[in-house]
């Protein structure tokens, strides 16, 4: 065997280390992505409707789905060169350690309590009369 033999085998090696580490870390993530899905619990999807204040909300609906998707309407105050309703979809994520719920569109965020999602500010205080009510 001659070194240049030996030199290929040892690059062989490395690549199929590399190869194997990539695919590892691969796997890792998916089912790390599966885990946070299956922690967002049942009770906290389904509809929301109420007033919250953002700027020129009138009436909101939110929807949460179980996979961590959401529907999103706002009925906003009526102008002449404004849409009357924003319509939006997106993904939503859980901290259940602070019970805090955030929407990965418009910044919002809701402290989740029994039927209700509180409205938070930017500095996370939330009023009692601003809130979303389960139907």
């Amino acid at each position: 065997m001659n070194n240049y033999s030996i030199y290929k085998y040892v690059i062989l090696f490395f690549f199929n280390i590399i190869f194997i580490s990539c695919d590892k870390k691969k796997n890792i993530y998916q089912n790390s992505e599966i885990n946070h899905i299956s922690e967002i619990p049942k009770s906290i999807t389904g509809t929301y409707k109420g007033q919250i204040s953002c700027d020129d909300c009138d009436f909101v609906e939110l929807t949460l789905y179980g996979n961590s998707s959401y529907a999103l309407k706002i009925q906003l105050f009526a102008e002449e060169d404004k849409e009357p309703v924003i319509n939006e979809k997106g993904n939503y994520s859980y901290d259940k350690n602070n019970c805090i719920l955030i929407l990965d569109k418009y910044g919002f965020r809701f402290r989740i309590s029994g039927n209700k999602l509180y409205y938070l500010d930017k500095s996370n205080k939330y009023y009692q009369e601003e809130f979303l009510i389960k139907e």
